[in-house]
């Protein structure tokens, strides 16, 4: 079973262009549905954060940096409001309460926001100093309330027994358990682990991975593998993009694959989706830079890639 994939992209102002609307902004989130052919993603406006920070607001979304859909959901077509959502930037003074980097939140139809995890429970469950900067940058929600993440820059950690003083690197994804008591989170995957899982789907590459830029359960995998990094505690299957300095390979640079730690093979680690035939007309030697991922519980209704009033924008439009 192939998978549909909402993302969103990462510069703001830094369009991309695919056959039905030539500009995709970083407030945006896009579906890349399985079986379609050709360099196609499709995009509603429903889908589009400005329903959230109407056009002309200063409290537009930089970029989303994390994504998930509510597991309350029910249906076929979540939008941007059934979605959990971490932003680029602080937002303190915002209307509605405001939000930090660090916080998941979700706006509602009403107006209304809901906290999925706010940065002070991030801290405290993760054992980072309150001065440390942080930001949450990638979220997958377990079916049991886990929740997985990682954390953009360098986290000093040395409250939690479970990191054993240690930092949380780059490209670390960690477990937040439901329970969010304090000093209660621990490793899920390392950086080095990924990188393997890299090998095995591409082939040899030696390039260090600078961040992981999207999450999420892979629900064609297994779901509770053992956890070599914490004993008695298990972890799922995975798909993730990782952001790396270069990776050339047969056509040219495959950056910004959608990966699976999934076994594959000799080993774990499979290619879900090609960067080269991701969407948005992208060069064959591009990569795209996703920034976030959400798969739905079920393949979205199947419709046409939308033609819309954006299709001859010249820019943003919040």
């Amino acid at each position: 079973m192939d998978l549909s994939i909402f993302h969103s992209l990462q510069e703001i102002g830094n369009p991309y262009a695919h056959a039905t609307d030539p500009y995709v902004f970083s407030g945006e989130v896009q579906l890349w549905r399985p079986g379609v052919p050709g360099a196609t993603s499709e995009w509603t406006r429903e889908q589009f954060a400005s329903y959230v920070f109407p056009a002309g607001s200063s409290l537009a979304l930089l970029y989303i940096d994390a994504l998930a859909i509510d597991p309350a959901f029910v249906g076929d077509d979540p939008t941007f409001f059934d979605m959990f959502w971490s932003d680029r930037l602080d937002r303190p003074t915002a209307n509605d309460g405001g939000y930090l980097d660090g916080d998941v939140v979700r706006y509602r139809r009403d107006g209304t926001k809901e906290v999925l995890i706010d940065e002070a429970t991030v801290r405290s469950v993760l054992g980072i100093a309150p001065g440390f900067p942080i930001n949450t940058e990638d979220l997958a929600i377990l079916p049991n309330g886990d929740l997985l993440v990682t954390l953009e820059g360098e986290g000093d950690t040395p409250a939690n027994p479970n990191f054993g003083g240690n930092r949380i690197l780059v490209g670390d994804v960690v477990v937040i358990p439901a329970a969010r008591a304090p000093n209660s989170g621990y490793w899920a995957y390392r950086p080095a682990e990924l990188g393997a899982f890299i090998a095995n789907a591409a082939g040899p590459w030696s390039s260090p991975i600078l961040r992981i830029n999207g999450i999420e359960i892979d629900p064609n995998g297994n779901g509770a593998r053992p956890n070599p990094h914490l004993p008695a505690t298990t972890r799922p299957d995975m798909i993730f993009q990782a952001d790396y300095t270069d990776f050339a390979s047969g056509s040219g640079s495959v950056r910004n694959h959608i990966f699976s730690t999934r076994a594959n093979g000799p080993g774990n680690g499979a290619i879900v989706r090609d960067a080269r035939t991701f969407g948005y007309g992208c060069s064959p030697n591009a990569g795209l830079p996703v920034v976030a991922l959400a798969v739905p519980r079920q393949s979205p209704a199947t419709n046409a890639p939308v033609t819309d009033a954006y299709a001859n924008a010249t820019g943003p439009t919040t």
